[in-house]
């Protein structure tokens, strides 16, 4: 699986579907709380249903800050990816992710009976 993915992270082995994208894990001591993920370039599609990134924090770990450190790490991250504006879709009811998205200073460019579009501009000073 680790090769597959990283394989999916340099382009190689993807469906039509697909763009290369890259995984990550939030690790606490060990255990596993969350991942996530950047796409390295957005399709029309994942302009409407996906983003640059996402990322999910295990049940029993969420209200702990765990979302605002790994989106902040993934923000940094696409830095290096030469991605300079970030775009997260949120559904309307995740007030949880909308807030983590605006503490990391995403800015609302739209929405939709179902979505929120968060765009997060990378700058140059340091996140």
């Amino acid at each position: 699986m680790v090769r597959c993915l990283y394989n999916k992270s340099l382009g190689r082995g993807l469906e039509d579907w697909e763009v290369p994208q890259s995984i990550y894990l939030l690790l606490v001591d060990g255990y596993p709380v969350g991942m996530g993920k950047i796409r390295h370039e957005l399709t029309e599609f994942l302009q409407k249903q996906g983003g640059n990134c996402a990322y999910a924090i295990r049940p029993s770990e969420r209200s702990k800050g765990y979302g605002k450190i790994l989106l902040k790490f993934l923000i940094k991250e696409t830095k290096k990816l030469n991605i300079n504006k970030v775009l997260l879709t949120i559904r309307r009811d995740n007030k949880y992710s909308l807030n983590v998205a605006l503490s990391n200073g995403g800015v609302i460019e739209n929405q939709t009976s179902n979505k929120v579009y968060v765009w997060i501009f990378n700058k140059n000073d340091e996140l």
